[in-house]
């Protein structure tokens, strides 16, 4: 990618990540966004539709962040056949996961608070079944495949707790009953399928 759009994205992505930190979503222009990227709105819209192409563009980001493997975890060509690695790696993530929502605590109750918790949710969503079928090898094109089934209905799950685990309050002191959980919810549908050799 060209270093300039490197650039006009890191510096949306930095603005937009300011203004959230202060401001609920649907109270943050492009306009707004612009003046603390320092770009111009023609700029911004060479890139994305609206604002709402942008948000789903930096909650992406956001998820790929937490859960980049690459910094964390060695990529590995087949799924891991112990049951113990395979939980180390797992919390390792949701650890990840939880730091990052605790660090950016006042960003993440006002995208609560606006209209775009169902984008965040879908994201996230999204991201927890892409690495599920990642460390499973399960091919993602076989949609109607029991595998894909499995790794929907647990990634469902897994985002249904994380939301429980934010609005109890008091997060950061919960985090770990949360990692633990939702790790018992993956290895429970996960850990008994057919496709772990």
């Amino acid at each position: 990618m060209d270093l300039r759009i490197q650039k006009t994205y890191r510096a949306l992505n930095n603005a937009f990540t300011d203004l959230l930190s202060k401001n609920r979503y649907e109270g943050i222009s492009v306009a707004a966004l612009c003046d603390a990227a320092m770009i111009r709105r023609t700029t911004f819209y060479k890139h994305f539709r609206d604002k709402d192409d942008f948000f789903a563009f930096y909650i992406d980001n956001f998820r790929a962040e937490v859960l980049n493997f690459g910094e964390t975890i060695p990529a590995r060509s087949e799924a891991p056949s112990d049951p113990e690695e395979f939980k180390r790696e797992c919390v390792l993530i949701l650890n990840r996961l939880t730091d990052t929502l605790i660090a950016n605590e006042p960003l993440v109750e006002n995208i609560l608070r606006s209209s775009m918790i169902g984008t965040m949710m879908n994201v996230i969503c999204d991201g927890v079944a892409d690495t599920l079928r990642e460390r499973h090898r399960i091919d993602p094109t076989d949609t109607l495949s029991f595998a894909n089934a499995a790794v929907e209905f647990t990634a469902g799950g897994v985002v249904r707790l994380l939301m429980s685990w934010w609005m109890m309050g008091e997060a950061a002191s919960h985090a770990d009953e949360f990692a633990e959980n939702a790790w018992r919810l993956i290895a429970t549908v996960m850990g008994e399928g057919p496709w772990i050799k």
